[in-house]
Order: structure tokens, then C-alpha cells, then sequence
């Protein structure tokens, strides 16, 4: 969450400095702003709760450390090298599905889907969570 914050912060002073420099403020319209705070606090959610999982399951802290940066790097590059192996044609299909007028509803969707996942993952911690294990080590 302390990301997040800063996010925040630092997209507060953007708008202030280009408020003050400018005289009208950001270009951007309020419900982008406000579509792009929401999702990146859930993404901040999804992160935060993969690294309690796997916390709870590593030995030690650099152990669940390099788990979930080989984790992430693994879902980064397969995104990545998965987008390059589709065809033009798919590929423009897709941008078209998902951008220009649509892009409300993939905001929408992004946004169930990693809420979705936050809450199976914080699940998923709670359940593994035990208190007396971690007294006794």
C-alpha cells in the first residue's frame, strides 16, 4: 500500500505542477484518473498478497524474495514473448477489442479480474496463516 500512496502522491503533484504551469490542469479526464488509481491499487493488492502466500510457504526471506521475482519475471516474459507470437492480424483484432471505444469495458473487466484474484489470494493466505507456528519459530 505504501506504492500505492506514493502513486498517488506523485500523480497529485503532476496535476498541481501542470495546474500551476499551464492554468488548466492535466489533459487527462477525471474517470481515466480515476480508472488508472483504482487498478493500480489492485494490482498493488495482487502483489502484496502473492508475496504473503509465498512468505508463509519460504524458509527464509531470501527464499520467498527470489521465488516471487522468478515468479513475476516468468508471468512478465510470457506476456511479453506470447503478445510477440501473435499474428498482425490478432493482434490488431485484440487492440481493437479492447481499446478505443471500449475501453470502459476493459477497465471494468481488468478491474473484476484482479479483484478476483485478490480476494482468492488473500484467501488463500488466510487459510494458510497459523499464529502459533509463527511464535513458536
Amino acid at each position: 500500500l505504501l506504492v500505492w500512496g506514493l502513486m498517488v502522491v506523485t500523480l497529485s503533484l503532476g496535476v498541481a505542477a501542470a495546474y500551476v504551469r499551464g492554468g488548466r490542469g492535466l489533459n487527462v479526464p477525471f474517470g481515466t484518473l480515476a480508472a488508472f488509481i483504482v487498478i493500480y491499487f489492485l494490482l498493488c493488492s495482487v502483489v502484496s498478497c502473492a508475496a504473503a502466500l509465498v512468505s508463509l510457504r519460504a524458509s527464509t526471506v531470501r527464499q520467498a524474495i527470489q521465488t516471487l521475482a522468478w515468479s513475476f519475471m516468468v508471468v512478465v516474459l510470457l506476456g511479453v514473448f506470447g503478445a510477440s507470437r501473435l499474428q498482425t492480424e490478432w493482434r490488431d483484432t485484440l487492440m481493437r477489442i479492447l481499446g478505443g471505444e471500449n475501453l470502459l469495458r476493459t477497465e471494468v473487466l481488468l478491474a473484476a479480474i484482479l479483484a478476483i484474484i485478490v480476494v482468492l489470494l488473500f484467501g488463500a493466505a488466510r487459510l494458510r496463516f497459523v499464529r502459533s507456528r509463527l511464535i513458536l519459530s
